[in-house]
């Protein structure tokens, strides 16, 4: 263990314990010593806490890093290891009760919001979709006092009476930890110590109520959170928490970067001391070796871009003396924009307008929320079963999924669908409302509110929401963008993004910066480098302190830049390409011998 390893298990095996916030640098070992110091209570405190029939619990932020860790700890019973909605399902799936006064105050509120709609729709397909739905909440709501436990899974959309979504879940652990005391009583006893990795993405106001939790229960109960406030990626985090812990919690530091070398460290740390200055550690580069970053400029309107890019790993190849650098594949290429990546793959009139929104972005990225897991664990299954001729299988889903459970009537449904679908295995342009319209219609599949009301969306009807007509457009897609957009969020298509690579490294990085194809508004890298203007909006929220689009931009950047082990190739596509390579010289980012005008 190191000495900061230790300094923390000091921490949280003093008496009483004290709560830490470590906050530390791309590539400095957070996960290692978060595995260190866990590995060393289990050598000095297992007895203890098996005698008293309690664990220490863990949160990661992917499924992924959570079996590393549980392969590390070697499956250790001592450790409940699990990603953030697996871990608030454990302490409240008993209380059936209370879930139902919750469930019972939601549904009433969305019942009065749809009758309200209902009474403002002039389609009548609409009214009777908004009608469908009320039915399905009221029923939903007088089955309350029939459910006698309620079930859920992380991993996968379940239906019936007492089913929990995703964000039900989160919704309901963080309501009960901030008001009830018996839960935060359960949270403490059961695990006197809790850790949570990527802290910075953690819910906003699940985070807030774990550290009142700890402040309410400071001689029992340990709190340590690891994260890195320069690689927020998602909106829902808490971008402040550094600024608003209690001021008896720690604050150890890690300063060594174990996997960029020294000319990479130096320009993460550039970046971090840039725009991250009231929090910002220099990082020490551990690697003996120096490094080479190169930034390419190109116009934003030249002509094929992909062709380019392959020139541009030729020219690295040469530059970094490393053959590997000619083939793609052994280049991690990142896009600093999901929305790049859509339009390169054909999934952007799916994804550009759902992008819209934040939350609905989150979803998107992370491939959760019921929404997007509907389209992708069931409508996706049933479509190509059905393309595919697999009676047996399009059965199976449409039995695990439907809601009509008559099988007389679900094999008329399938012979219709089948049916009004039998072009798809030669013609995949056919639109996602289409086939969801049939779906709904013949009540196939249990479709979502929101997706529901893209369907019905209607201009005219006043109380419609913004978010209705955003999924309105991106359902106008066709299904071979939803299909490819499937294989994009699963790592097939060739790119990766940072939300896709945070904690990974790779030996050679291709970044690529492109504001016009990623069409996004939270990013804009022609502002972060000076060759665009603020907004009057920008400047209010820089001047008020609130996250930014500079700020947004530079984690970005942040985080892309320290992917690399070995290089770097950051390539940007301007406007100004002769202002944009003077302004980077003037930043001290990057030398004038690193920057190549490409054309």
């Amino acid at each position: 263990m190191s000495n900061v390893d230790e300094e923390i298990y000091a921490y949280v095996t003093d008496t009483p314990p004290k709560s830490f916030l470590l906050f530390a640098g791309a590539g400095s070992g957070k996960t290692r010593t978060l595995v260190n110091i866990l590995q060393k209570i289990k050598n000095d405190h297992k007895e203890k806490l098996l005698k008293n029939n309690q664990k220490v619990a863990v949160i990661t932020f992917t499924n992924a890093a959570c079996e590393e860790i549980k392969h590390r700890l070697q499956y250790d019973s001592t450790f409940y290891v699990s990603t953030i909605h697996s871990f608030a399902w454990e302490l409240i799936k008993t209380f059936t009760k209370d879930i139902k006064i919750f469930l019972q105050e939601k549904l009433k509120n969305d019942i009065s919001d749809l009758k309200s709609k209902l009474s403002k729709a002039t389609k009548e397909t609409s009214k009777e979709n908004y009608k469908i739905d009320i039915n399905k909440k009221e029923n939903r709501l007088n089955s309350l006092d029939e459910i006698n436990y309620f079930i859920y899974s992380p991993i996968e959309i379940l239906i019936g009476k007492g089913t929990l979504n995703h964000s039900e879940v989160i919704e309901i652990f963080t309501k009960f930890l901030s008001e009830f005391k018996l839960m935060k009583n359960i949270l403490t006893t059961e695990f006197p110590i809790l850790f949570i990795d990527e802290c910075q993405d953690t819910q906003r106001e699940l985070l807030k109520s774990l550290i009142q939790t700890q402040q309410n229960n400071k001689e029992t109960f340990c709190l340590g959170l690891f994260g890195d406030s320069m690689q927020q990626i998602y909106s829902s985090g808490y971008s402040e928490l550094i600024n608003n812990l209690p001021e008896d919690w720690k604050k150890p530091c890690k300063i060594n970067n174990y996997r960029c070398p020294s000319r990479i460290v130096n320009l993460i740390n550039k970046i971090n001391k840039t725009y991250n200055s009231n929090n910002y550690i220099e990082q020490i580069a551990q690697k003996n070796q120096t490094g080479i970053v190169r930034v390419f400029i190109l116009n934003k309107n030249i002509e094929n871009k992909l062709f380019q890019e392959q020139i541009i790993r030729e020219k690295m190849s040469v530059t970094c003396q490393d053959l590997e650098w000619k083939d793609i594949k052994n280049v991690k290429t990142l896009v600093l924009e999901h929305a790049m990546a859509a339009n390169r793959s054909g999934f952007g009139n799916f994804f550009l307008p759902l992008s819209q929104n934040s939350i609905i972005r989150d979803n998107l990225l992370q491939n959760t929320g019921i929404n997007i897991q509907f389209l992708l664990e069931q409508v996706l299954p049933l479509v190509n079963s059905i393309k595919n001729n697999n009676n047996f299988e399009t059965m199976r889903i449409l039995e695990k999924y439907s809601p009509l459970m008559n099988n007389e009537i679900i094999s008329n449904s399938f012979k219709d669908l089948k049916a009004n679908i039998k072009d798809l295995n030669i013609n995949e342009d056919l639109s996602i409302e289409m086939i969801l319209s049939d779906i709904n219609l013949k009540r196939l599949l249990e479709i979502p509110d929101d997706i529901k009301n893209g369907l019905n969306y209607d201009s005219k009807d006043n109380d419609s929401k913004d978010n209705d007509l955003l999924w309105n457009k991106a359902l106008k897609a066709s299904l071979k963008e939803l299909m490819q957009y499937n294989l994009y969020i699963k790592g097939k298509l060739g790119f990766d993004t940072h939300q896709g690579v945070k904690g990974l490294e790779f030996n050679r990085v291709m970044a690529i910066l492109d504001d016009e194809e990623s069409n996004g508004f939270l990013f804009k890298y022609n502002k972060l480098l000076g060759t665009e203007s603020l907004s009057d909006t920008d400047i209010k929220n820089i001047e008020s302190g609130k996250d930014n689009v500079i700020s947004r931009t530079a984690r970005l950047f942040y985080v892309i830049c320290s992917r690399a082990e070995e290089s770097l190739a950051i390539v940007v596509y301007s406007n100004k390409p002769s202002e944009l390579k003077n302004n980077l010289i003037d930043s001290e980012f990057f030398s004038k011998d690193e920057i190549e005008i490409f054309s």
